[in-house]
């Protein structure tokens, strides 16, 4: 109700109301639409995914961060098995050691 407190632009109501109906609707989508490295880069390891969302719905203990992931890293809460399950379903981005490595 920060619109009644706060004299909003109707443009900026739409274009958060838009971008939280899409983050909505992709995080129950229950399917991972985001490629490996978006999900193993600084931003993505923060950013909230549907896999994530999805666990939560599933075990209904974990997982309760909406758009990001910072506060169940902070409170403990995140799933266990996310980073397996995200790693089996997008694979692992390989580091450039790791290429390297297998290289040479």
């Amino acid at each position: 109700m920060l619109v009644f407190a706060i004299p909003l632009h109707p443009y900026a109501i739409a274009g958060f109301m838009t971008i939280q109906l899409t983050y909505n609707v992709y995080g129950h989508l229950g399917y991972e639409i985001y490629p490996a490295w978006v999900i193993n880069s600084r931003m993505g390891k923060w950013v909230n995914t549907s896999t994530n969302h999805n666990m939560h719905h599933k075990y209904f203990r974990d997982n309760y961060g909406l758009y990001f992931r910072f506060w169940d890293a902070i409170m403990k809460t995140t799933n266990p098995d996310y980073q397996k399950t995200i790693e089996e379903l997008v694979g692992k981005q390989k580091t450039v050691v790791e290429i390297q490595e297998h290289i040479s």
